[in-house]
């Protein structure tokens, strides 16, 4: 049996501890008590005459005394109780060592009690830290009891040491790496409009930013230009000019809408016809079912429903007749109505002009023929044979008709 314990029986299983107040050597049979004056050893193995425990101290009495909070001892006899180091604490008295202070906290003074949690913007990473340590510039720590910085994101700076937050830059600056201890001004050429940015953007093609720490950029006078990231805008010299977006100056190239002749020169595509690029040799006429009425032009038109052209190069589209129609945008002809159906929508047109002291009125028919009826009605029977596709009665015709109606 253990020193401390006993077994008083053969065939014993176990040992017994030996009661308060005695003690046992290594296989013994029984316990022996301490005689008066003395105690056990903390191993109840021995006696100690008037010896003090550990944990203990002997005072000027020659007392035993309990070791206060923040102190311990560790041997037998001690005289004096030792405080806890820095770094360390006893919460207790009696205790025979101190204990460290955890990650995250620290304790500057011997006979601590207790650790104090590290604040906001300090940290303590290792136990028994004496002191908390603050965050270098360009980092932070947001909580209590932390045991690390982090670095501040791309985009925000912290320039102070002890920072618990890192600041976002102005508009005007970015922060391209993390850990920033300040923002820098967006060089000319680039800008930001925004707060918390991590680069600088380029100024457009056409526009410029001609000093640090633009939030915007500024457009290029007409007849200059700039590339992308420019400072300042250049002007075109003579016999140039920019291109639609102000990036480059096109020499003497001729506009879209123009073409080159024989000689040389720019000139307008006429009307029907159209250029969509820089430095045309021809220009391309409009194709069929749209037009163009003026020069200079791009692009062409397609026919609104109702109307067409049917040649290139139109300078604008036809209406279609009654009887027939054209339902779709960019038609080439109109289609005749079938038998059953009908389209006669239209209106008139009055010209007013004095001719030899005699007033004239000129009529002119339009018509707007988008859309064939599907069933014929008593206006159909009017207006329209329905044996023959597209086809109008004459005037003479409808006249009598009208009259067998009414």
């Amino acid at each position: 049996c253990a020193g401390g314990t006993y077994a008083n029986t053969t065939g014993s299983i176990d040992c017994s501890a030996c009661n308060a107040g005695s003690v046992s050597e290594a296989g013994a049979a029984n316990c022996t008590d301490c005689t008066p004056g003395t105690h056990p050893d903390s191993h109840q193995v021995q006696c100690l005459g008037d010896s003090c425990f550990p944990g203990e101290f002997k005072n000027e009495n020659g007392t035993c005394e309990a070791c206060p909070a923040g102190t311990f001892s560790p041997n037998v006899n001690a005289t004096i109780c030792t405080s806890c180091a820095a770094g360390t604490f006893n919460p207790t008295s009696n205790q025979t060592s101190c204990t460290a202070c955890s990650p995250g906290s620290s304790s500057s003074k011997n006979g601590s009690l207790s650790c104090d949690n590290c604040k906001p913007g300090y940290f303590a990473g290792n136990n028994g830290s004496i002191e908390c340590d603050a965050c270098s510039p360009g980092s932070f720590a947001g909580n209590f009891s932390s045991i690390s910085c982090s670095n501040c994101t791309p985009g925000s700076f912290s320039s102070k040491p002890a920072s618990a937050i890192c600041s976002l830059c102005t508009a005007g600056s970015a922060a391209s790496d993390a850990g920033s201890v300040n923002c820098t001004l967006c060089s000319p050429g680039h800008f930001t409009n925004n707060t918390g940015s991590a680069v600088c953007t380029d100024c457009a093609g056409g526009t410029y930013a001609n000093t640090t720490g633009s939030i915007d950029c500024n457009a290029c006078n007409a007849g200059s230009v700039s590339e992308a990231g420019a400072a300042n805008c250049t002007d075109c010299t003579p016999g140039t000019h920019p291109d639609s977006h102000q990036v480059q100056c096109l020499g003497d190239s001729c506009f879209p809408g123009e073409y080159r002749d024989e000689d040389g020169a720019c000139v307008a595509c006429p009307a029907g016809g159209f250029s969509p690029d820089v430095n045309a040799t021809i220009c391309s006429s409009c194709a069929a079912g749209t037009f163009n009425p003026t020069s200079n032009q791009t692009s062409c038109t397609a026919c609104s429903a109702g109307s067409f052209s049917a040649n290139k190069g139109s300078l604008k589209c036809k209406s279609c007749q009654p009887g027939y129609s054209a339902a779709s945008k960019g038609s080439t002809e109109c289609d005749a109505c079938s038998p059953g159906s009908f389209a006669d929508k239209f209106w008139f047109n009055f010209l007013f002009r004095v001719h030899s002291g005699i007033l004239l009125i000129e009529t002119s028919l339009f018509y707007l023929l988008t859309v064939c009826s599907r069933k014929c009605s008593l206006k159909c029977w009017l207006y329209t044979l329905q044996s023959v596709q597209g086809w109008v009665i004459p005037r003479q015709e409808r006249t009598k008709r009208v009259q067998q109606v009414l």
